[in-house]
């Protein structure tokens, strides 16, 4: 089961993940990634990924996606930090064409 809560902290919108992004739910999140492109577009969107049970290959790619598209993408713990240090390598290096 995932949970998504968007909340406006001063310049930034924040986007908290909890629970598992995996299958269905990785539509869940890219409906509403896409709608804070379209509402929040000079604002910074910080993706929290602290309360993220378990992330799979399709996840990975939906944060991969918004991360090359300007999301900065936070955690908290070894493993979920290790994971977006990946994920925003791999980003960025679709970005050097």
């Amino acid at each position: 089961m995932l949970k998504v809560t968007v909340a406006d902290a001063g310049s930034e919108t924040e986007v908290k993940i909890e629970g598992d992004l995996a299958g269905s739910s990785v539509t869940e999140l890219g409906d509403v990634w896409e709608r804070l492109r379209q509402t929040a577009k000079s604002r910074k969107v910080v993706i929290d990924l602290s309360e993220t049970t378990s992330i799979d290959a399709c996840g990975k790619r939906m944060l991969m996606i918004m991360a090359s598209q300007g999301a900065q993408l936070t955690a908290r713990g070894v493993y979920t930090e290790y994971l977006i240090k990946g994920l925003l390598e791999k980003a960025h290096a679709g970005c050097r064409s």
